[in-house]
């Protein structure tokens, strides 16, 4: 045995438990096994356990024998002292940080080495529940109520995330929808050098100059025009021949290196960021629609400017819809997540992809056909599953617990 080994395990959530005992006879109930941490310190952050009722917050640390910690030194490393947990396969000895002893579970006492290969079974799968899942019939409201709740979670978290960005632009609403339509615009690849660069790109730049002139001096300036490649650059030659009849003072702090492989033409940030700046210039960079408005007129702007329908679910998705939720909540008007502005997602088709394609597997779903299906699979995909929140997730209570 080796102390990967456990730590795969552990890990893994194949446990089927989160209730152990102590060595000392404490009830230890794990809310949270943590985060493996693949760097120095503590081999598991973040974690959470109850020990006899109390609430402890901090890291576990996993061992063959209770005596590799002084084998390996942790008394001298104060990175270990925030240690809530330690987790072995065989007691030996007592542990002590700060002149207080560590609690301590013994695995043996509940597994056997057979259990451990539960895990090596499931490295290579994504979600530990996927074979217990197969096995089990769960219950479809379970299913239901999960999927929702990651979806709440995940529009929670994007709503919180834009209240906080919303101050450091002085409650400039317009702007921050501005420069996030132009961030998810773009492809995943190159959405982090978007974050860099269109903070930087002000509305009242479009709101004041022609837009012809500001499209050509963003297109040059950031290097969008020169990095494309040739074959998709030169459907855009019209622009570098645009006579230069107004100043724009428009420049960058960051030098961008754009991303082209192993994405499709048609999704290259030139082509992305033309399309979606026409689109906003259809409405002269004035978004009163966007706020107040039925979404549904975006259904006729899919059609009216060839937007593609992925491009539109995803912008619908990740900043239409929580900013107009951020900014209603802001208001006073809405605490809640308003489930009544998610029915635009209802008219728009299933986002189909290989994370929505192994969640509909995975929960057995019937053929789903609407973008507010995939939204949720999506949620539960970066809310739970990526990170193995298998204590927090319903379904995972369901199966292990």
């Amino acid at each position: 045995m080796q102390e990967k080994d456990i730590h795969l395990f552990w890990e893994s959530k194949c446990l089927g438990r989160n209730e152990f005992k102590t060595t000392d006879g404490e009830i230890v109930v794990v809310k949270n096994f943590g985060t493996l941490n693949h760097g120095q310190g503590p081999d598991f952050s973040n974690a959470h356990v109850q020990i006899n009722g109390f609430d402890l917050y901090g890291s576990i640390e996993i061992h063959i024998e209770t005596r590799d910690w002084y084998r390996h030194s942790h008394e001298m490393d104060n990175r270990y002292d925030q240690v809530i947990l330690h987790v072995v396969w065989k007691s030996n000895s007592t542990v002590r940080v700060l002149n207080k002893k560590i609690p301590e579970i013994q695995l043996s006492n509940y597994f056997s080495k057979n259990d451990l290969q539960k895990a090596q079974i499931n490295r290579s799968v994504n979600f530990p529940c996927v074979n217990p899942f197969i096995q089990q019939e769960i219950p479809k409201n379970i299913i239901s109520q999960q999927i929702e709740l990651a979806s709440t979670l995940y529009l929670n978290q994007k709503i919180k995330y834009y209240l906080i960005d919303i101050k450091r632009l002085g409650f400039d609403w317009d702007q921050l929808l501005f420069q996030n339509l132009l961030i998810y615009a773009l492809d995943p690849q190159n959405r982090s050098n978007a974050e860099l660069l269109f903070p930087e790109l002000k509305l009242s730049m479009f709101r004041r100059y022609p837009f012809d002139q500001v499209l050509r001096a963003l297109l040059m300036y950031s290097g969008l025009y020169e990095q494309t490649p040739m074959n998709v650059r030169k459907t855009f030659d019209y622009v570098t021949e645009w006579k230069i009849t107004t100043h724009v003072p428009l420049k960058f702090g960051s030098c961008i290196k754009w991303k082209h492989g192993r994405v499709r033409p048609s999704a290259y940030p030139l082509v992305r960021l033309n399309l979606v700046l026409s689109w906003l210039n259809e409405y002269d960079f004035y978004f009163d629609e966007f706020w107040n408005a039925d979404l549904r007129f975006l259904l006729k702007d899919i059609k009216r400017y060839s937007l593609p329908k992925g491009v539109m679910i995803t912008l619908i998705q990740n900043v239409i819809l929580p900013l107009r939720m951020a900014k209603a909540r802001l208001s006073g008007l809405n605490e809640d997540i308003d489930l009544s502005q998610i029915e635009i997602l209802r008219y728009l088709p299933f986002e189909n992809n290989h994370i929505t394609r192994k969640m509909k597997s995975l929960f057995q779903l019937k053929q789903p056909s609407k973008a507010i299906e995939s939204l949720a699979l999506l949620s539960q995909h970066k809310q739970f599953c990526q990170s193995k929140q298998c204590t927090t997730c319903l379904v995972g209570k369901a199966i292990w617990f």
